[in-house]
C-alpha cells in the first residue's frame, strides 16, 4: 500500500489533528478544577421611588443610600423644597 505525496500529506494532517486533540483532552482531564468564588445574593432592584417624596426608609432601600445619606436628603428637602 503506497500513497502518493498528496495522500501522505492528508494522512499526516489527520494524524497530527488526532494527536493534538488527544493532548488537549488529556490536559483538560488532568487539570484541577478551579475553585468557585461564593458571592452574596444581590438584592433585587427596588420598585421605582419618587425621590422628592420618599420617606427615609424608602430612600435607605435604594442601592448606595444608607441611613446617613437618607437623613441628609430629607433635611435638604425640608430646607430647599422638593
Amino acid at each position: 500500500m503506497f500513497l502518493d505525496r498528496k495522500e501522505q500529506l492528508v494522512a499526516l494532517a489527520l494524524a497530527v489533528t488526532l494527536l493534538v486533540g488527544s493532548g488537549v483532552s488529556l490536559y483538560r482531564k488532568g487539570r484541577r478544577p478551579t475553585e468557585l468564588e461564593v458571592v452574596e445574593a444581590v438584592r433585587p432592584p427596588p420598585a421605582k421611588v419618587e425621590v422628592n417624596a420618599a420617606t427615609e426608609e424608602e430612600l435607605e432601600a435604594l442601592p448606595y443610600i444608607g441611613p446617613k445619606l437618607a437623613r441628609r436628603i430629607i433635611s435638604y428637602r425640608r430646607r430647599n423644597g422638593p
